[in-house]
């Protein structure tokens, strides 16, 4: 499933991207993990580097039996990078 995102001033953006998980191990009507949640990101300077922080709080609302919670918290910090492959 393709990142959704949405930009606004002040290098801020919110966005949804879960992180579908199969068991295919498992039993058929266990083998699913399907999160939504909403994400807001920032961007910052740490040195001469821009860095992505992201937050974002997701609830499973398809999940296996056996799963211990039915929410999950992303957390991300990522480097912003020029691509290797031109612009």
């Amino acid at each position: 499933m393709e990142r959704q995102r949405r930009s606004f001033a002040g290098a801020w953006s919110l966005g949804l991207g879960p992180t579908i998980s199969i068991d295919w191990n498992a039993d058929p009507g266990n083998r699913v993990t399907f999160p939504i949640g909403l994400g807001i990101t920032k961007t910052v300077r740490l040195g001469g580097t821009p860095v992505k922080i992201r937050f974002e709080p997701q609830y499973s609302i398809i999940r296996p039996d056996n799963l211990g919670t039915s929410w999950n918290i992303r957390i991300q910090i990522a480097p912003v990078i020029a691509s290797p492959f031109g612009s």
